[in-house]
């Protein structure tokens, strides 16, 4: 048989080959099993329904005080995520810091976003900088401080929820940013370590 004639013939039965196969693949096949879709109706991961609580907040936006000459913005109250934690933000200017404490109720966690901050937690002291993140365990005294001659910012939460109502109770609201902050009176330091103890909070006299 001439060459050229197996070449067609080999061809031909490739093409057919091809054609067999595409039928097979596209005509349903009565005993298979369909696989159903998952969509918003099916599936409650896929609900598309926007919850009650979203919080949407840019930067900066929230509600904002000065406490204890600290800069606290809240980002997320324990109300709006069923009391199991709450969100903020800290801005410390250079010379401000807390004085040590101990928390009994709730753990804390801290985000550095910017600056550096000199930390004390339990006999650990340690410098943290823009990008560290510290957990603070709940029965540890400590304490931080900005000793740089630059501000801080600090994103940082507490689970469960609760106490960024002192912050609240003993703060004062802050209507500019642009203004200076309120100085701190001793009569300020007593009443905001009078009100922490109803939230289990104690501060440790050095």
């Amino acid at each position: 048989m001439p060459k050229r004639y197996i070449i067609k013939l080999i061809a031909g039965i490739f093409f057919t080959v091809i054609i067999i196969t595409g039928c097979a693949l596209t005509t349903p096949q009565p005993n298979a099993k369909s696989v159903p879709v998952a969509d918003s109706t099916t599936d409650p991961a896929l609900n598309l329904k926007t919850p009650a609580n979203l919080k949407l907040l840019q930067d900066r936006e929230g509600t904002s005080v000065w406490a204890m000459g600290v800069l606290v913005t809240l980002k997320l109250q324990s109300k709006d995520a069923g009391g199991t934690y709450a969100m903020f933000e800290d801005y410390i200017l250079p010379g401000v810091g807390t004085p040590l404490h101990v928390h009994s109720r709730e753990e804390e966690f801290w985000y550095m976003l910017d600056g550096e901050l000199n930390w004390y937690v339990g006999n650990k002291e340690f410098q943290a900088k823009k990008g560290d993140f510290i957990n603070t365990p709940r029965g540890v005294p400590h304490r931080f401080k900005n000793a740089s001659n630059k501000p801080a910012r600090m994103f940082l939460g507490y689970s469960p929820g609760g106490f960024e109502q002192w912050f609240l109770d003993v703060g004062k609201p802050v209507r500019n940013l642009q203004e200076a902050p309120p100085k701190v009176a001793p009569d300020d330091i007593q009443q905001a370590i009078k009100v922490a103890k109803k939230y289990g909070v104690e501060f440790i006299k050095q």
